[in-house]
């Protein structure tokens, strides 16, 4: 989501996990996700942004699935 401050991508992640919750497959089956974000930082590479969204769906995965985790800059990876 290039030129989108990370507030408004999580926002944006958390209106779409919310939608996706909210609804059924295949007549009752109900889905749910979990979305890792990362925001570019002058320092990235394109591996290490991807590696920071990887590492923020794991979190959202360990901490009970169906939840949006970003990283922050305060965050070290």
């Amino acid at each position: 989501m290039p030129n989108t401050a990370l507030e408004q991508a999580i926002g944006v992640f958390e209106r779409m996990r919310l939608k996706v919750a909210a609804s059924t497959i295949l007549g009752d089956r109900q889905v749910t996700v979990s979305i890792g974000v990362a925001s570019y930082e002058r320092q990235d590479t394109l591996e290490t942004l991807i590696a920071k969204a990887d590492q923020c769906l794991y979190q959202a995965k360990a901490k009970g699935r169906n939840q949006v985790v970003f990283a922050s800059p305060e965050r070290d990876f």
